[in-house]
């Protein structure tokens, strides 16, 4: 709420993405990076969700990262991509999926677990999460 200082007191709300939290305030305050606030007259700024971000101050929602992509923090300054070995299908999330053990993704970004590709007949790995072809190493005999 803003007050005027005339001896009439006039009560005006923050707009979304401002607020005070003193009713004596003369101005709002723009919400910080990573907080947003969407509704009129609060008196306070709501975090974002891990999976979304907020690049900018005085915003009045969060914006989902983009398949692909991730934030783990509120605070980060942008989605990440995913790195090579994983890939994330879902918007908003917080973190990305590993390709499953006997398969590997060279790809950064990746969208869909169709990015994960299969170790070649005759090879395997037990770990998720494989970057390089390399990991598949040759089945023993038989």
């Amino acid at each position: 709420m803003i007050l005027s200082r005339s001896p009439y007191i006039k009560c005006e709300f923050c707009d979304e993405g401002r607020y005070t939290n003193n009713r004596y305030e003369s101005s709002c305050t723009l919400c910080p990076k990573g907080w947003h606030q969407n509704a009129k007259g609060k008196q306070y700024c709501i975090p974002c969700e891990p999976g979304q971000l907020n690049a900018l101050e005085g915003q009045p929602l969060c914006q989902d990262c983009q398949t692909g992509q991730y934030a783990s923090s509120a605070k980060a300054e942008g989605c990440s991509f995913c790195e090579s070995g994983k890939y994330q299908d879902e918007s908003g999330i917080e973190n990305c999926k590993s390709c499953k053990a006997g398969k590997f993704s060279s790809a950064s970004g990746a969208k869909l677990e169709t990015a994960c590709t299969n170790c070649e007949n005759g090879k395997f790995s037990s770990a998720s999460g494989s970057k390089l072809e390399s990991a598949c190493i040759n089945c023993g005999a038989g």
